[in-house]
């Protein structure tokens, strides 16, 4: 005679979880739940994607130096310059039109993407933005020139405001003319300080080497040393010659530099847009289905979770109880 054994379950085999038997349950028993729910997040997203207006892209290329330098703050004058050209396009009005700036400075290249609702006017956006910031590369300093350029004519306002102030101090009214007929040696002196001056004002900035300013300064030696009478000019005078002097050179240096500054910024203009490009806050299709089916699920879960848990007299008990709680 053989023994019986008295099968005893496990703690996990009689807790009476919701096993895949409950799962497919729930779902039969909320099918309509399931298949309304994806179709109507697939209809809604739909209606959404056919409202949204379509966006058209079109870039245009800036060439400038190669630089090794990353830093995205460097793009700060471009932005500048293409909001205001955004502000100022009619068809870009109520936040219609983007722009993004891409910046590859190892080719020396800058990527301006201009989106708008049109494809003649993304690449309007796109072409007026490059122009603007080729018109502002100047006084903004985008380029290494234009850099050297805005300070130089930082220092050249200066100079002439010292120049007017110091004409007032002058023993009688002088014309720059007149004043170097009357003292030609002091004048190429002058000259030669301006050069030490402006080469001492490039050293500041790392622009030049010493060898520069050593042979100007050789220069200024002999120069002093063929002028005896040099004692005889007044000294507002000479450093009223001085300063005229490094304006004018600064003048012509200002000049060369408009000039250099104006072939290292080359714009390669747009010339057709692409096919329209994808809304950044489109929604998808079918992900919205797929939501909508996961959240049904989970609603049938749910929903036949309750219901299993208010068979339980303790659980209906405990679920008065907190009702009570809420509302005292």
């Amino acid at each position: 005679m053989t023994d019986q054994k008295t099968y005893i379950p496990t703690q996990f085999e009689s807790e009476d979880p919701i096993l895949l038997l409950d799962l497919i349950l729930a779902i039969a028993r909320h099918k309509r739940l399931i298949i309304a729910l994806p179709l109507l997040c697939l209809a809604l997203s739909l209606a959404y994607t056919m409202t949204v207006a379509k966006h058209y892209e079109a870039s245009s290329i800036l060439l400038s130096p190669p630089t090794s330098d990353t830093d995205r703050s460097r793009l700060l004058p471009f932005t500048q310059s293409v909001e205001r050209v955004t502000a100022s396009l009619p068809g870009c009005a109520g936040n219609r039109c983007h722009f993004e700036i891409f910046p590859d400075p190892k080719n020396g290249q800058t990527v301006i993407l201009f989106r708008a609702g049109s494809p003649e006017l993304a690449l309007q956006g796109a072409n007026a933005s490059a122009r603007a910031i080729l018109a502002d590369s100047l006084s903004q300093g985008t380029t290494p020139s234009a850099v050297q350029q805005k300070l130089m004519a930082t220092l050249a306002e200066r100079t002439h405001k010292q120049i007017a102030a110091l004409a007032q101090t002058l023993p009688r009214k002088l014309t720059l003319n007149a004043a170097i007929m009357q003292w030609p040696q002091a004048w190429r002196l002058a000259e030669i300080r301006a050069d030490l001056s402006l080469i001492m004002f490039y050293k500041t900035l790392g622009l030049t080497d010493a060898s520069n300013y050593s042979t100007s300064l050789d220069k200024f030696i002999t120069q002093q040393s063929l002028y005896p009478d040099r004692d005889s000019i007044p000294g507002p005078v000479q450093e009223w010659l001085e300063l005229n002097a490094q304006e004018k050179k600064m003048q012509a240096i200002r000049a060369n530099l408009q000039d250099i500054a104006k072939t290292e910024l080359v714009v390669i203009p747009g010339i057709l847009p692409t096919a329209p490009a994808p809304q950044p806050h489109r929604m998808n299709p079918a992900m919205a289905t797929l939501g909508g089916l996961v959240l049904a699920i989970v609603l049938a879960i749910l929903q036949e979770g309750w219901k299993r848990m208010m068979l339980s007299e303790q659980n209906r008990s405990k679920i008065d109880q907190i009702k009570t709680a809420l509302r005292s």
